[in-house]
């Protein structure tokens, strides 16, 4: 017995290896995992160094641009100072009118009853005008130099297209991954296209600044903000503030400064009347370089016309910067 179920073990011992041994020998592999496409990932990782590698050439460019943007800004701003300045030389001239004879009986007329009160103080204005500034100068001069100060950038961006152009476009390994390159048209298309796109994803008042960067638009904005923060300092209250709306945007910063400021100045003659006249024209002077800074440079109160066009300079850097970021670092789609 036994004997019997040791032979069958061994029989079926047998009969199993031999089916393992020929399974082992006749079963199809398995198929291999999928690798990744090593061709697609080096050239996607080549086009990626090569940008990066293009991006590191312009970024001093990029950052050289914007200092002569702040040069900009700085000599734009001493326009403005420039010209109080020589306006400054004419205030002998006016001080002698306003002592003169006519000034003398403009004044004793208006103490007159029945007569025009503001007949004095409107002859000090008009002789102001004429001899050291008007408000449509004075307006000039401020809207003219932050017009001035935008062509200047608008200017300083098209040098350093050209200069990226010229950097980029003879490097081969950079030329094949930026076909933007290949005309100059091309590039300032592409860049204008960029801006666009973030100006419109800034919304409508950094449009104004940093998107278009149109000079008249510009100055307009600047001038409003500056001339209602000057004249907010000055003491003018919001709603005289609003009165000046009818001048229209483009004038209304600047004109409501300038008619405070000929205004100022009438009132300051009116009670130094009887003073020697160069004490007048002393005062006078003191009085203009107090209001010029602060039409220019601002105070810890109020942002000047400085501080509007260096933080139009910054905006418009960040604007750039990222136009190019997307153009040079970014795939085409």
């Amino acid at each position: 017995m036994k004997k019997s179920i040791v032979i069958f073990l061994g029989i079926a011992l047998g009969i199993g290896g031999s089916i393992a041994l020929r399974n082992m020998r006749t079963k199809t592999p398995a198929p291999a995992v999928g690798l990744p496409d090593d061709a697609a990932a080096k050239k996607k990782r080549d086009e990626e160094q090569r940008r990066e590698i293009a991006w590191k050439i312009i970024a001093p460019r990029i950052e050289s641009a914007q200092e002569e943007a702040l040069k900009s800004v700085e000599m734009r701003t001493q326009q403005v100072l420039g010209f109080f300045a020589e306006r400054q030389q004419r205030i002998p001239a006016y001080a002698e009118r306003v002592l003169s004879f006519r000034s003398k009986w403009e004044l004793g007329k208006s103490k007159l009853p029945g007569t025009d009160k503001e007949a004095h103080t409107r002859f000090l204005k008009e002789e102001f005008s004429k001899i050291v500034f008007s408000e449509v100068e004075l307006g000039q001069a401020v809207t003219g130099a932050a017009e001035d100060c935008v062509r200047d950038v608008k200017a300083i961006e098209n040098a350093l297209l050209v200069k990226i152009r010229a950097d980029l476009k003879d490097m081969p390994e950079c030329a094949a991954v930026l076909p933007d390159l290949k005309t100059e048209a091309l590039f300032h298309e592409r860049f204008a296209k960029a801006v666009g796109g973030l100006s419109d994803k800034a919304g409508a008042d950094a449009k104004v600044d940093v998107g278009r960067l149109v000079g008249s638009e510009i100055a307009a904005a600047i001038a409003i903000r500056v001339g209602v923060a000057v004249a907010s300092r000055l003491g003018v209250s919001t709603a005289i503030l609003g009165t000046g709306t009818a001048a229209g945007a483009e004038t209304l910063g600047v004109s409501i400064v300038a008619g405070i400021i000929v205004d100022q100045i009438a009132s300051w003659m009116i009670g130094w009347y009887y003073k020697p006249e160069v004490e007048i024209g002393k005062k006078l002077s003191a009085e203009l370089d107090g209001l010029s800074a602060l039409i220019v440079n601002g105070d810890e109160k109020t942002r000047g016309l400085k501080q509007e066009l260096g933080a139009l300079a910054v905006r418009r850097k960040l604007v750039r910067e990222a136009a190019l970021r997307e153009m040079i670092l970014q795939s085409s789609p």
